[in-house]
């Protein structure tokens, strides 16, 4: 596993190098731990080089059960980039990851209020009878309404 843990730290330089966040830097790092673990847990013990789509797909459906489709393509997108930085590397011939799709995310398409609709809102917003409340209910309508 030291061998992995060197990868894994190169690989995270070129995160720092590219300029990602230090929370996706984290997520990626315990995602690939755990898949380290994952992986030496397994018997026999498969080499690095040899580890192919259909072990990668155990390990997606070992970590993915009863969980979110926006938590599967997370970790799709984690193993995917680290199959490519691997393929870079030489350690493999092909990322095995590179072909397996996510599931399909749709998004609530937002509903567009009205002017009259926004109106009442704000008015709704500033009618507290209490002077804090009704600070804080404008504050909130405009932080949510807020284009940015």
């Amino acid at each position: 596993m030291q061998r992995w843990d060197r990868l894994l730290d190169q690989y995270l330089e070129r995160m720092v190098a590219r300029g990602l966040s230090e929370e996706y830097q984290r997520a990626v790092r315990r995602q690939l731990e755990q898949l380290g673990c994952w992986l030496k847990s397994r018997r026999p013990r498969p080499a690095f080089e040899q580890v192919d789509a259909e072990l990668l797909i155990k390990y997606v459906r070992n970590r993915t059960t009863f969980r979110s489709k926006a938590t599967l393509s997370g970790v799709l997108s984690k193993l995917r980039g680290w199959g490519e930085f691997l393929v870079l590397q030489g350690i493999w011939t092909s990322n095995p990851m590179r072909w397996i799709q996510g599931p399909k995310i749709r998004g609530r398409v937002p509903v567009r209020i009205g002017s009259a609709a926004m109106q009442r809102l704000w008015e709704g917003a500033g009618q507290s009878r209490q002077s804090y409340y009704r600070h804080l209910w404008l504050a909130v309508l405009a932080l949510i309404i807020s284009p940015n």
